[in-house]
């Protein structure tokens, strides 16, 4: 059976945006998937009119295959064609899942919720981040087999490294929206990495600029990596902050990648499993942040910077999205076996 794999193009700017889904992409195809191109209009009309015609054209010849679409498509029309003619060339279907928007956006909207779950029901198999996306998804009706993906792969030029001992506090993201940042939390240096802030920076912030996501791991060389998302330093609120409930957020990842450990909101999806892998810690509040910081001794912090050093080069290589698409192949009793 051929293997393929949703190809979009994707603007390679400083921003993380597309990351996760290129790197998916570089290591599907390392792995011997193919591509089949998506054609992204911005067009609601061209959507309408050529969306099913492409679909055809594009998976001409590729009967009784498996394709990965990265979910969502950004084009509600264009996932639906898509699935329309999969079913009719009997073609199985993975959407890898990287945002369900309506859990992210309206999660108490119950006709959209079930808008999506009906959508995500029309694949052969679906991949969700964690066993509390998992739970949720399959509370709220989803029937086909989902399986778990884990941490997303994050590469690098970068070589692999461990943290230095230290409590300074990295914080990269958009730094506009994430207001948390307006309010003193930490009397630790707090080095920030994204777009210029439109705000007063606090006395103990420094402000360390843009990088390309391929390049901020060589930047992120000591101290701690903050996940954290909301207006408030008590808790992570606000539609983002309830989203870290159920979503691995990629900058895990990429602190982890990085080789420094991880400062996460206790109630997210991930906290559990960075404080049972010992890759860093998770406060309630960011008023509890100094006091944590001061109860990790140098050697419990080395402990930690191992431990994402030896995570951090399984990121690199895909391991996440090897060992989760064999499942997959598995499961479909496909002939054949991915070597990383």
């Amino acid at each position: 059976m051929n293997l393929y794999y949703i190809s979009r193009r994707y603007d390679k700017k400083n921003d993380a945006g597309p990351k996760a889904k290129m790197d998916v992409e570089t290591k599907l195809s390392d792995f011997g998937f193919r591509t089949v191109e998506y054609n992204h209009y911005t067009s609601k009309l061209h959507k309408l009119i050529w969306g099913l015609h492409d679909w055809y054209k594009e998976l001409k010849r590729k009967d009784d295959s498996l394709i990965v679409l990265q979910y969502p498509l950004y084009s509600r029309i264009s996932a639906k064609y898509f699935l329309f003619v999969a079913h009719r060339k009997h073609i199985r279907t993975v959407a890898l899942v990287h945002d369900i928007e309506s859990l992210r956006q309206s999660p108490d909207n119950h006709k959209r919720v079930n808008q999506e779950i009906r959508l995500l029901n029309k694949f052969t198999v679906v991949i969700a981040h964690n066993q509390v996306m998992k739970r949720w998804l399959i509370n709220q009706g989803l029937e086909v087999p989902i399986f778990v993906l884990g941490l997303f792969d994050y590469l690098s030029p970068a070589k692999p490294s461990r943290g230095s001992y230290d409590k300074v506090i990295n914080f990269a993201g958009n730094l506009n929206k994430s207001g948390f940042l307006r309010k003193k939390f930490t009397n630790n240096e707090l080095k920030v990495f994204g777009t210029q802030p439109e705000f007063q920076l606090n006395a103990n912030m420094q402000y360390m600029g843009t990088f390309p996501p391929d390049d901020i791991v060589g930047q992120l060389v000591s101290g701690y990596g903050l996940v954290w998302d909301g207006p408030e330093i008590d808790t992570c609120s606000g539609s983002l902050g309830n989203y870290m409930r159920y979503n691995n957020p990629h900058k895990v990842s990429m602190y982890i990648r990085s080789g420094i450990p991880v400062i996460i909101w206790k109630k997210a999806a991930l906290a559990t499993y960075i404080e049972k892998m010992k890759l860093g810690i998770a406060i309630a509040s960011l008023k509890d942040l100094d006091k944590a910081l001061s109860g990790v001794s140098k050697e419990e912090y080395d402990a930690f910077a191992s431990n994402c050093y030896l995570l951090g080069k399984k990121l690199q290589d895909g391991a996440s999205i090897l060992t989760c698409m064999n499942k997959v192949i598995k499961l479909l009793d496909i002939q054949t076996d991915l070597k990383g």
